[in-house]
């Protein structure tokens, strides 16, 4: 058994969330606002567990996606407001499903976190490791469960956003921990499945249509190198603990030279895919962001990756989730103005 306490073994008897201080004795107005206040921070611990900032550009992702296929197909819909409600929830679907993927992965972490993110729920102590697995638990059942109400194509994608999960974070198999497969399976899941998803929210959409195939293939391709960019910060405790990223494997200077790619090519392949018919011709306003995407690259040669201030990770982290919000949203754009 681990030497430390929050490890899940049979020795942790303490509550799944840390218990609320004693309120000022003979106070009501005390003993009310200590209870406000106990519930408001363990609130926030576990929005914190869920990691927000990944929340609203994956929502998003199904968004964009129900909004792609809309335009796309036109369909006459007898009820709006009830398709309205439906893409909405759908794409809350997708942001909890994103955030057990999240949660589960700091339970599996929490030696590497104690070294790279000590301040996190886990190995800040402020969450036990059996109640973020719980938490994660009931948001993976909980999105798998419901996506299914949408529709099958939906739940089933769902379903294997989740697998994918899993067996990124799971060992013996831990796909973090192996080269390029970890960044092959946020690809699949984070820049593929989850625009699909959406998609196919929509009546008579299929998740194989040249649309939605052409926009996972540019995200995937996208995210395959950008999603690195979480790695470079995180050297000394993946390395202590085996997990072969591209700045271990490569080093920071060839490792940021490499992803650097990932922030162009995509872009600047958007008019192959207008050319062979997959996409309108309106989305070749989405490669205006290779000048970003020049931007950022020029950042990751200056091998400086510190937090950015007021986010846990690099600055050309925030970077790329920033530029998966505006890809995602430009695509929609384009797609409604034909």
């Amino acid at each position: 058994m681990s030497e430390h306490p929050d490890d899940g073994g049979a020795a942790d008897d303490r509550p799944l969330i840390d218990a609320p201080g004693e309120p000022e004795e003979g106070s009501a107005a005390g003993a009310e606002e200590g209870l406000f206040r106990y519930i408001w921070n363990k609130g926030m611990t576990l929005i914190e567990l869920g990691r927000p900032m990944p929340f609203p550009p994956h929502v998003i992702s199904s968004l964009s996606g129900t909004i792609m296929a809309y335009a796309y197909f036109r369909p006459g819909l007898e009820d709006p407001g009830g398709f309205f409600l439906k893409a909405v929830a759908a794409g809350l679907l997708v942001g909890y499903a994103n955030a057990a993927s999240n949660i589960y992965n700091q339970v599996t972490d929490i030696d590497i976190d104690r070294i790279n993110k000590p301040s996190r729920p886990i190995p800040s102590g402020r969450i036990t490791k059996r109640g973020a697995a719980l938490t994660a638990l009931i948001l993976y059942l909980g999105s798998m469960f419901l996506s299914f109400a949408v529709n099958i194509q939906f739940g089933m994608l769902i379903s294997l956003f989740i697998l994918l999960s899993i067996m990124y974070s799971t060992p013996p198999l831990q796909l973090k921990k192996r080269l390029w497969f970890n960044n092959l399976t946020i690809a699949l899941a984070r820049g593929a499945l989850l625009p699909m998803a959406g998609w196919v929210v929509v009546p008579g959409a299929d998740a194989f249509d040249p649309p939605i195939m052409a926009v996972a293939v540019f995200l995937g391709v996208f995210l395959l190198g950008a999603s690195a960019t979480k790695d470079f910060g995180d050297v000394e405790g993946d390395r202590k603990y085996g997990m072969e990223t591209l700045p271990i494997h490569y080093g920071l200077e060839r490792a940021a030279h490499m992803v650097s790619y990932f922030f162009v090519f995509p872009f600047i392949s958007i008019p192959l895919f207008v050319f062979l018919g997959a996409l309108p011709l309106g989305t070749l306003l989405v490669t205006v962001m290779v000048l970003w995407g020049l931007y950022v690259g020029q950042k990751l040669q200056d091998l400086s990756f510190h937090p950015e201030e007021g986010f846990e990770n690099t600055g050309v982290w925030t970077h790329m989730y920033y530029m998966l919000i505006a890809s995602q949203v430009l695509l929609a754009l384009t797609f409604t103005l034909g």
